[in-house]
């Protein structure tokens, strides 16, 4: 088991890495807008592409393989990518595979992190995954002002080079961590059948369906967000409060993980209800009013919810799946959300064309607590049949 210290420490390599790889991303951007915006489609569609086509390796990578060697590796794969865009300063034609490769090495490290804290004993999960978020978060506010700073000042080059050294610290502390779970061997058929032995859980099923509606919700508001800042600014250039509530909204999600962290009771099905309600409010505020500074307080908000609600999924899966298909189940999680998100902001955009900006939030919320009570009831339900099977054990 993961003693105070590893998980520290592992937080404190997500967190730099996270900063690092946050930094990167802005600077990716900012080097392929000005090649054209048909650029940035191509590498954010390739990115999306890889993460749900090698999900299943890394879930297979998660479950039998051990932790700290899939993550000392994948740390220092992508200091590799990043080190040969630094040394190219910054070339437009290397932004793209080496970027992408990025995301093939950030997939299968993240999956085992996970799934190495999933396997954690009793109420040790949910702080665990709370302190890793709230270092995660850190990075997602700091990062890219950072790299804008850093980009501005000295070159994208330059920008390269320091998340290549982020992942290649976060590879030396992680090397620190010895309380890393061993490696699971399961029988040959459980090795090759990556997603098939996940048809059994059908509460993971339950929640999968459920975590449709969520990531569409939160496409939709990612596209959202530029129309509802030109209609509350009350000038045009409404780009200012656009970052305000960008800002707000990680600065909330760095709020929630740090409650998270701080709370000892909540079980994840709890933190998944409560930050799916946060994040319908916030929204019903977000549409109901063109007055900016609600909306920067409902961003806020939706920050925090998104926060508990991303917590409280990985807790409910880890609680659901049995420890040596965690790290597939996190896995199916990560190949669904990436195929929705691929198809759901251009549906965003039709729905925000054909009912407003507003409107779409409205409906957006109604469906976040029609996913709210989904989960809800499959929890009851779940926990119904647990009960049934230990009064049959009993008997």
């Amino acid at each position: 088991m993961m003693s105070r210290r590893d998980v520290g420490l592992f937080a404190f390599a997500r967190g730099v890495s996270n900063f690092g790889g946050n930094g990167a991303h802005v600077a990716l951007l900012i080097v392929l807008a000005n090649e054209g915006s048909s650029h940035i489609g191509f590498y954010l569609g390739a990115v999306a592409f890889v993460s749900v086509a090698f999900a299943p390796l890394n879930g297979f990578l998660a479950d039998r393989v051990d932790a700290k060697r899939v993550l000392v590796t994948c740390d220092l794969l992508c200091a590799g990518c990043f080190l040969v865009l630094a040394l190219s300063g910054g070339r437009a034609e290397f932004i793209t595979p080496c970027g992408v490769m990025s995301a093939l090495f950030e997939g299968p490290s993240n999956i085992a992190g996970v799934a190495a804290i999933g396997r954690q004993s009793g109420d040790r999960v949910t702080q665990a995954f709370g302190a890793v978020e709230s270092a995660r978060n850190v990075g997602n506010v700091v990062g890219p002002a950072a790299s804008a700073i850093l980009v501005s000042s000295f070159g994208p080059g330059f920008a390269f080079g320091t998340n290549a050294l982020t992942f290649a610290l976060s590879a030396c502390v992680i090397s620190f961590i010895s309380g890393f779970p061993a490696s699971l061997n399961g029988p040959r058929r459980d090795r090759v059948a990556v997603f098939g032995t996940l048809m059994r859980y059908r509460g993971l099923m339950r929640l999968i369906i459920a975590w449709i509606a969520v990531a569409g919700v939160a496409s939709l508001v990612v596209v959202a967000d530029p129309f509802r800042a030109a209609e509350a600014s009350k000038s045009d250039d409404w780009s200012g409060l656009l970052g305000t509530v960008l800002s707000a909204r990680a600065l909330g999600a760095l709020c929630g993980s740090v409650i998270v962290t701080s709370s000892w009771k909540m079980r994840g099905g709890a933190f998944t209800e409560v930050g799916l309600v946060a994040m319908s409010l916030s929204l019903v505020g977000m549409g109901a009013t063109d007055y900016a500074a609600v909306m920067v307080c409902c961003s806020f908000l939706f920050g925090c919810g998104d926060s508990f609600a991303f917590v409280g999924r990985v807790t409910l899966v880890s609680e659901m799946v049995d420890s040596g298909a965690l790290g597939r189940a996190q896995a199916a999680f990560d190949a669904v959300v990436g195929c929705v998100l691929t198809v759901a902001p251009s549906i965003g955009a039709l729905v925000i064309g054909g009912l407003g900006a507003a409107t779409a939030q409205l409906v957006s919320s109604g469906v976040l607590l029609a996913s709210a009570l989904w989960i809800f009831l499959s929890i009851l339900q779940g926990n119904a049949v647990m009960a049934r099977r230990l009064e049959g054990t009993d008997s």
